[in-house]
């Protein structure tokens, strides 16, 4: 069955076309999931067992679909980008909706809430990841603004603290924050909270240059 060789997330309505000729496609559905052939990412939305032996990004395929709108951000991106010593294994994701966990048989996905509408978008890009599917994920200064917005009881109040924060609590290398987009980092300076915070960030951004 060709549908079941699919390597990327499926939706219930593409499963209704894959499998028109099924007069009772749920009973068809379920029967897959019995076999091991399809598995549940949330109410409609489904993976093949190809997609799990193959699919190296399926984790963050997966994220953009279960919950929207959202996009990878915090310290899974920052692990997708190659700035962290150590791997993530929870799939962190920013949504304009409220914060939720999602466990399913692909993993965690972790979802928090950025109620500020204005510096939602910003810093996110689309990431093709093959011929079929891309993906949205926050570049790397946009993704430490969500963990330092996300992050309860965190008081920055010098230059010093901001750099034993990402070097000792994120595990980050610095100096590879070169080349971000200064006028991205302004907005969230500008629209987002932690203003003090995120200024810092800024200042240490414009000092890599």
């Amino acid at each position: 069955m060709e549908i079941l060789e699919q390597n990327i997330p499926l939706t219930h309505s593409v499963l209704s076309i894959s499998l028109k000729e099924y007069a009772r496609l749920n009973d068809k559905i379920s029967y897959l999931m019995e076999k091991g052939e399809l598995y549940s990412l949330a109410k409609g939305k489904y993976v093949t067992k190809q997609a799990i032996k193959t699919n190296l990004f399926l984790k963050y395929q997966s994220a953009n679909i279960l919950y929207g709108p959202s996009y990878i951000s915090r310290y899974s991106a920052l692990s997708f980008h190659g700035l962290l010593s150590e791997s993530t294994t929870i799939m962190e994701s920013m949504t304009l909706k409220r914060s939720k966990i999602i466990e399913n048989d692909v993993g965690t996905f972790h979802f928090f809430s950025q109620p500020t509408q204005a510096v939602f978008s910003v810093g996110v890009e689309s990431k093709k990841m093959n011929d079929n599917c891309s993906m949205l994920i926050a570049n790397p200064a946009k993704a430490i603004c969500d963990i330092i917005w996300t992050t309860p009881n965190l008081f920055l109040s010098s230059m010093d603290d901001l750099i034993y924060f990402l070097e000792d609590d994120i595990r980050l290398e610095i100096n590879l924050l070169k080349g971000t987009e200064i006028h991205q980092m302004e907005h969230c300076v500008q629209f987002g909270k932690k203003k003090k915070d995120i200024q810092l960030l800024l200042t240490l951004i414009k000092n890599l240059q």
